[in-house]
């Protein structure tokens, strides 16, 4: 039988030690659980005489992280304390080593999850929590890449035509108010692996990878209604990977198509006389 002990203190290895050493074989409730040989341990113990087997020392060695409440026991029963002695320095040696390790490891888990945190906030907008331009670049580079020769993806450049408005009439904080409600609004039309941009100002950039032309006008129709609904007034531009060559192609074709719905919003405001949509379109 092979013993064992969650927590080896001091009193429960000298326990165990007197068992081995006096030869006494009952195992009674003394705090230590107790499973049969396995089949390898059986055949090992098998090839050594009973002479070497007879236990007369007992080596223990503490092991703790430093720094942590983590703490670990091993201990050891030998026969010659002339071998125990020997090899006593290894054993240390080792035990040290793999501590050592351990600590290295830690600190390096905890190096790496600091590192992608860095990462992450360098690429977003402190405000919106959107992509910032260059969380946008770098997002586009990995999705250029990923797209194959049958796929497809949207790109999308909405501008709010009355922030500067805004932020005139009501205070820079009513303008983040607005910039803020935005994000939040794209993003609860566009899938978990879609992406939002704050490319500056008052405009966003969207992108939908592997999506269809009738899926691209789904998501249009999605996106005005819930503008819509949120009381935001913004001019839209699409376009689809396949109209271009790159997606960087693609997106200046989005924003031209943006800038033209600007001055189709802005004709129809001066059609209408309202003088003041003209002047924070504008």
């Amino acid at each position: 039988m092979i013993a064992m002990a969650g927590d080896l203190t001091a009193a429960s290895a000298a326990r165990l030690a007197h068992r081995f050493l006096c030869g006494t074989r009952a195992y009674t409730e003394d705090g230590f659980e107790y499973r049969p040989c396995s089949e390898i341990e059986a055949a090992a113990l098998s090839r050594e005489s009973p002479v070497e087997w007879r236990v007369t020392h007992l080596f223990r060695a503490d092991l703790a992280l430093p720094g942590s409440g983590a703490y670990a026991c091993v201990l050891g029963l030998q026969s010659h304390a002339r071998a125990l002695a020997l090899r006593s320095g290894e054993v240390d040696l080792c035990l040290t080593a793999v501590l050592r390790t351990l600590h290295l490891h830690e600190e390096l888990v905890e190096t790496e999850k600091k590192m992608r945190v860095t990462r992450q906030e360098a690429s977003l907008d402190a405000l919106t929590g959107a992509l910032n331009r260059t969380g946008w670049d770098n997002h586009l580079r990995q999705i250029d890449a990923q797209i194959g020769e049958g796929a497809d993806a949207v790109v999308g450049i909405l501008d709010l035509d009355f922030l500067k408005s805004i932020n005139d009439r009501f205070g820079h904080a009513a303008g983040d108010q607005a910039l803020k409600l935005t994000a939040r609004t794209i993003h609860s039309v566009l899938r978990r692996r879609d992406c939002v941009a704050r490319l500056g100002g008052d405009e966003f950039a969207i992108l939908l990878p592997h999506v269809t032309p009738r899926d691209a006008d789904r998501l249009k129709a999605r996106l005005a209604t819930a503008l819509q609904q949120a009381d935001i007034s913004a001019s839209m531009g699409f376009a689809m990977k396949s109209e271009s060559a790159t997606l960087d192609e693609a997106i200046k074709l989005a924003d031209a198509r943006m800038y033209q719905s600007k001055r189709n919003r802005l004709a129809t405001y001066q059609r209408q006389g309202n003088a003041h949509a003209c002047l924070a379109s504008a």
